[in-house]
């Protein structure tokens, strides 16, 4: 029996949210059990549903990623993984003081961020 790693995604942009769920799911080792489109939507998925990582945008609607970064990150033992597009030095600053893991801008290759 083969584990796979289960991810949550929370990505705001229905279009990149898709191509991520395809990405993740074509890979053996990887499953995505959640998704949500919002931040407050997030919380709720992210207490629901357990998983091994959280694939989360800063620009949420209804409320950020750095609003919800502290609550998630208490409420979960998932590792938290910024991905997106804001590349100030402030906004990764912000994002590791508030519980994220790691930061990765949405330039990635599709293979860096798999691995």
């Amino acid at each position: 029996m083969d584990i796979k790693e289960k991810i949550i995604i929370v990505e705001g942009n229905d279009v990149y949210r898709a191509a991520l769920k395809d990405m993740i799911d074509a890979q053996d080792h990887l499953e995505v059990v959640a998704e949500a489109n919002s931040g407050v939507e997030a919380i709720e998925v992210i207490e629901r549903y357990p998983a091994d990582l959280v694939l989360l945008e800063l620009q949420l609607p209804e409320a950020s990623g750095y609003d919800i970064l502290p609550e998630i990150s208490k409420s979960t033992d998932a590792k938290i993984l910024v991905l997106t597009i804001l590349e100030s030095d402030h906004n990764i600053r912000t994002a590791f003081e508030a519980g994220a893991d790691g930061y990765c801008f949405k330039d990635v290759s599709s293979q860096e961020l798999i691995n």
